[in-house]
């Protein structure tokens, strides 16, 4: 069954373009603008995490390896963070 096209006398003129928006424009801009800093953070908070771990295991040492040396030759005079 083919598909009939309706004669010249029932056609209708094309609709009126949509005015251009600029907010339509700007949307789109902060949506984009959105997913670049979401899509940043993502990339950036393991390297945060990352630098937040080593510099936990970087006292951990600091306390381990110096103040507990300290601490098992006898009670040491105050010093730096650890004793206030």
């Amino acid at each position: 069954m083919a598909h009939q096209l309706p004669a010249a006398n029932e056609l209708r003129p094309l609709p009126e373009p949509e005015p251009f928006d600029s907010n339509d424009v700007l949307r789109g801009i902060r949506r984009l603008l959105f997913s670049l800093r979401m899509l940043a953070a993502l990339m950036v908070a393991p390297l945060l995490l990352f630098v937040a771990i080593l510099g936990f295991l970087a006292v951990l040492a600091d306390f381990g390896l110096f103040r507990l040396r300290d601490l098992r030759a006898g009670h040491p005079g105050p010093k730096g963070l650890w004793e206030f």
